[in-house]
């Protein structure tokens, strides 16, 4: 249970911190010419934290058992 509770704070953080880096990308480039500015979005931001431990992939989970 706690694991899931770290998980949940952790992917948190990441969605934050990735949300933050888009934005200073954007102001970063505010000026130059051509410059599309970028989205964070939800979809890119669950493929970047990757599986959550104990998420099943072919039997295999991904916390070691003991």
């Amino acid at each position: 249970m706690i694991e899931r509770a770290l998980w949940t704070s952790a992917s948190g953080m990441w969605a934050a911190r990735t949300q933050v880096d888009v934005i200073a990308h954007n102001l970063a480039n505010v000026n130059t010419p051509g410059y599309k500015a970028a989205r964070a979005d939800f979809a890119d931001l669950v493929y970047a934290a990757g599986p959550a431990p104990g998420d099943r992939r072919d039997g295999v989970t991904g916390i070691p058992g003991g």
